[in-house]
């Protein structure tokens, strides 16, 4: 970051009030787009786990996204009370995160689009639409705002950070003690929603304080962000304390008790495993390569060439700035070897897509053919997102349509299982499904639903223990390469049918493997009295 100018600075054209009634119409059309799109039952992956989290106020899966689980709760449970059902209302929690990002992708554009003295009216009020719409409809974008999932509330978080930040930098004056509180308060939401926030918060923190808070005052104003940024994480943090080492519908199985408890859960130790690999699934892997790489890179490349085209002063600070994050958080996403990466990835494909707005307005700075080049910049932009919105729409279509007929499928199986009360094995994160039915549908409530893999956890394995008195998995073992290759993976179907048949050995309660992916039910052999152990 470079040294402080005291300099007086020309301010910057003030944001027109117009802009701002945009941004909310932008929203507004945004939420009830993916409304429309988002299917009425969950979606895949994670999606009816946090359907059953916010349907219970229950603890989701590390870092626990507190946040989330209590507003997202409070928004299902209003949804719910208006006899909406549970699973589209945890979706359209997801659909209003999306909105409000459009509105603030839209808002931060035009602050951009306002450095421009030469661009015009036309251009200038097409620019944030456009940024809007080279990413509205993606398919990556559309597959976290149309089912339950955190990511449409993080971009959201995110966009509103780098907002507020463009809106200071380029601004004239500096923030006062309300405005220090505000962005602690900000950075804090972030850290308290998603851990990767940090991507965000601290670079664009270094560079408020360090650009806009006049040097006699920056140890006053650090101390006050630091205080208000805990306040959430720590209220957060004893909200998981008072859940920690209690069972129930919604309540992660290996958030273990105390603050040890609490701290390995917030950190996500249990995945720490994944770090160091690329390792997406052949499904979203070709989500990557198709719809995501083209534009970061594009958007990346635009990020490079606005601040290589920006004279110096805080413009070009902020770019820089706007440029190592997305770097960073790209990098991260390739290094985390998860199945479904592709999400990971939004944070820095949405800067990417705002990137056009600096890029237009560097570009008008060098006058004569620079306007003229920025104006068809915007222009082959539109043209280049018209095509993306028609295809991106089709395509949530389809999904939806593919997660009624996915869920229709799993209930049929799940209707296929003979037993009202006893233990069922599903080795596969969609072991939550069961659980939604369960608790949002009142089915089979005498059923114990579980993952196999989630047994190997200490904790998880004491809460089996203390319910049945043995130990469900004693000296099996689950390769690395069986938890790396994820469900499909033959090594981990193997641990699954091993774990399962110990079980039954030793419980007098019937035993169920459940794998509508091949399709099968089975419930395995009753033993002897005797033999049970």
């Amino acid at each position: 970051m470079r040294a402080r100018d005291d300099t007086p600075k020309a301010a910057p054209p003030p944001e027109r009030n117009g802009d701002g009634v945009i941004s909310v119409a932008v929203a507004l059309a945004a939420f009830a787009a993916y409304l429309f799109l988002a299917p009425p039952v969950s979606g895949d992956r994670d999606s009816s786990e946090f359907t059953v989290v916010l349907a219970a106020n229950g603890v989701a899966h590390p870092t626990g996204y507190v946040l989330y689980t209590v507003l997202g709760h409070g928004f299902v449970a209003a949804l719910r009370a208006l006899g909406a059902p549970g699973a589209w209302a945890a979706n359209a929690f997801s659909a209003l995160g999306g909105g409000v990002a459009m509105g603030l992708l839209h808002a931060t554009a035009a602050r951009f689009a306002a450095t421009s003295r030469v661009l015009g009216t036309p251009a200038r009020t097409a620019l944030p639409l456009v940024c809007v719409a080279l990413i509205a409809l993606g398919p990556a974008w559309t597959q976290v705002t149309t089912v339950a999932e955190v990511y449409s509330w993080h971009v959201a978080w995110a966009l509103a950070l780098t907002w507020l930040a463009v809106g200071r930098l380029l601004g004239p004056g500096a923030p006062d003690v309300r405005e220090h509180v505000v962005w602690g308060v900000l950075v804090g939401a972030g850290l308290a929603h998603h851990a990767t926030s940090v991507f965000f918060s601290v670079p664009l923190t270094a560079a408020y304080l360090l650009e806009s808070v006049p040097a006699r005052e920056r140890r006053g104003a650090l101390v006050r962000v630091l205080t208000a940024a805990a306040m959430l994480p720590v209220a957060c943090a004893v909200w998981l304390w008072l859940h920690a080492g209690h069972d129930g519908p919604g309540i992660w199985r290996t958030l273990g008790p105390g603050w040890a408890g609490v701290w390995a859960h917030v950190s996500a130790a249990q995945y720490a495993g994944h770090f160091g690999r690329f390792a997406p699934e052949p499904l979203d892997r070709a989500l990557i390569e198709r719809h995501v790489f083209p534009p970061l890179f594009a958007g990346l490349a635009a990020l490079v060439l606005a601040w290589a085209l920006t004279p110096g002063g805080r413009a070009r600070a902020v770019l820089a700035v706007l440029l190592g994050i997305a770097s960073a958080q790209a990098l991260f996403a390739f290094g985390y070897g998860v199945e479904d990466p592709s999400a990971y990835f939004l944070p820095a494909l949405v800067l990417g897509v705002l990137a056009l707005a600096p890029l237009a307005c560097a570009l008008t700075a060098l006058r004569g053919a620079g306007v003229v080049a920025a104006r068809s910049l915007v222009g082959v932009a539109a043209l280049a997102a018209l095509p993306g919105l028609a295809t991106g729409w089709r395509t949530a279509v389809e999904a939806r349509a593919t997660f009624v007929g996915l869920d229709a499928f799993v209930h049929e199986q799940w209707e296929r299982i003979p037993i009202e009360r006893g233990i069922v094995f599903w080795p596969r994160d969609l072991h939550q499904r069961l659980i939604e039915y369960q608790l949002l549908r009142g089915e089979k409530p005498g059923l114990e639903i579980w993952n196999p893999r989630m047994l190997t956890h200490p904790e998880a394995k004491r809460r089996f223990f203390a319910r049945h008195g043995f130990d469900p998995v004693g000296d099996l073992r689950l390769r690395a390469e069986d938890v790396r290759g994820g469900a499909a993976a033959p090594g981990g179907r193997a641990f699954a049918i091993a774990v399962a048949e110990r079980v039954n050995e030793r419980t007098a309660l019937p035993v169920v493997l459940f794998e509508p992916e091949i399709p099968a039910v089975t419930v395995l052999p009753e033993r002897p009295a005797g033999n049970v152990r």
